[in-house]
């Protein structure tokens, strides 16, 4: 269909145009992961640790920036006279970042793995879950500010207090739940992740062109 096409165009020139930089900086988070943790024989909860404490923050870099080129006016009033919706090029982009920082961390609780940690799929949704929720929460205040600073800030500040509070903030389950030997509130916070998406989205669809 003529809809199709026209998305998967949308999502190859967007994936090397607005994604590749940020798939990049994601990997070099990544790579820096083995020089802060040790990541080799660790048991359950303390395999949790590089991954709630480090990995999750691929959901930063991955997802905050997808709305950020049309902070620009020019671009934003380029985007709103196309064909194609810019809200709907700005969900293109989320679902690849969405997907690279699957893909990453997937491969990221396979080799350890591979180096005698006691990771399992829930690590991996543990993870995932975190870095979609930090993304989300950087969208959604990107959105609002208009302002990409802030969409750093917000999810960051959110994580920086998460590693000194015992609990979760703003009644989620807390970030380094399974670090800390505590059943994971995956579920939980991917949904709130969602939530924070369709937000920024909903909210990133009501710019006004040229302002």
């Amino acid at each position: 269909m003529e809809w199709g096409k026209r998305y998967a165009s949308i999502a190859a020139v967007n994936g090397r145009r607005y994604s590749l930089p940020s798939l990049l900086l994601a990997l070099v988070l990544l790579a820096l992961l083995p020089v802060l943790f040790g990541m080799a024989e660790l048991d359950a909860a303390a395999a949790a640790q590089p991954l709630e404490m480090g990995a999750v923050l691929i959901g930063v870099v991955l997802l905050v920036p997808v709305c950020a080129p049309e902070l620009d006016s020019g671009v934003r009033e380029t985007a709103d006279a196309r064909r194609t919706p810019a809200v709907g090029v700005c969900l293109v982009r989320t679902l690849l970042g969405a997907a690279a920082a699957a893909v990453l961390l997937a491969a990221l609780v396979g080799w350890m793995g591979q180096n005698g940690c006691q990771v399992s799929a829930l690590h991996w949704f543990d993870a995932f879950a975190g870095a979609l929720f930090l993304g989300g929460l950087g969208m959604l205040a990107l959105a609002l500010a208009k302002n990409q600073v802030v969409g750093y800030m917000v999810p960051l500040l959110y994580y920086s207090v998460s590693l000194v509070s015992k609990k979760g903030l703003l009644g989620l389950p807390s970030l380094l739940a399974m670090s800390r030997g505590e059943p994971s509130g995956a579920p939980v916070l991917a949904a709130a992740g969602v939530g924070a998406v369709a937000l920024a989205l909903l909210a990133r669809s009501r710019w006004k062109a040229g302002r």
